[in-house]
């Protein structure tokens, strides 16, 4: 059901994002001070709508049983540093840097790529959402027996002990806020955990108060 409304609810939210940006880029000669900030708020919280919709479409679908996995042999380090041209882009914007150690020679993975990508993008928009500008983000693959281990290392606030069992829960958030101010659905990770572990991996955490997170990830081969 909620699967349902989610899916109708995604077209007119998209069309008022859509409407708001035409708005923008097309009349904003025509608009005050006062309506060009009204239809910026417009375009974010739209934006901002879809994401969370996005979001519970995913996880609905996988809460209900229904992660479908398209898996092929994959050159997983080329997968990666494909994920990390995009992401370095959005990095640059806080002044963020982000360098990849990738063991070289690593097999091929049988995995889902869309699925994985999601899984990467995810875990590095969160790094650079809750790093502070100027600090640089670490992506490492190690070959770890059969399969495959990421981690991804940030030099950001780092999160209190108590609250990391919240992080891979829906709906849950913690006490540290982005330093931008960028918005989070709190669904992201829960996804994240189920689309690894659909692989047959895991995932987990490290992190300490002040001197930045850890969040690793195994994939069998």
């Amino acid at each position: 059901y909620i699967g349902i409304v989610a899916h109708d609810l995604r077209n007119p939210i998209c069309a008022i994002e859509l409407m708001a940006s035409f708005l923008l880029e097309n009349n904003r000669s025509q608009l005050d001070a006062d309506q060009r900030e009204f239809a910026a708020r417009i375009e974010k919280l739209s934006h901002f709508m879809e994401l969370l919709i996005n979001d519970i479409l995913d996880f609905s679908k996988i809460e209900a049983g229904r992660i479908e996995l398209q898996k092929a042999r994959t050159d997983y380090n080329s997968l990666v540093l494909d994920n990390l041209r995009i992401n370095t882009l959005i990095a640059a914007q806080k002044g963020i840097s982000i360098r990849s150690d990738l063991e070289p020679g690593l097999s091929t993975i049988d995995l889902d790529q869309k699925k994985i990508e999601q899984v990467l993008h995810n875990l590095l928009s969160n790094a650079v959402k809750y790093s502070g500008r100027e600090s640089e983000i670490t992506v490492t693959t190690r070959k770890d027996g059969s399969g495959v281990m990421t981690v991804v290392r940030d030099q950001g606030q780092g999160i209190p002990e108590a609250e990391l069992h919240q992080l891979f829960q829906p709906f849950q958030r913690t006490s540290v806020r982005a330093t931008s101010g960028e918005a989070s659905t709190g669904l992201g990770l829960a996804i994240v955990k189920r689309i690894v572990e659909a692989h047959g991996g895991s995932i987990g955490v490290r992190s300490r108060v002040g001197e930045g997170s850890e969040f690793y990830f195994y994939l069998p081969g």
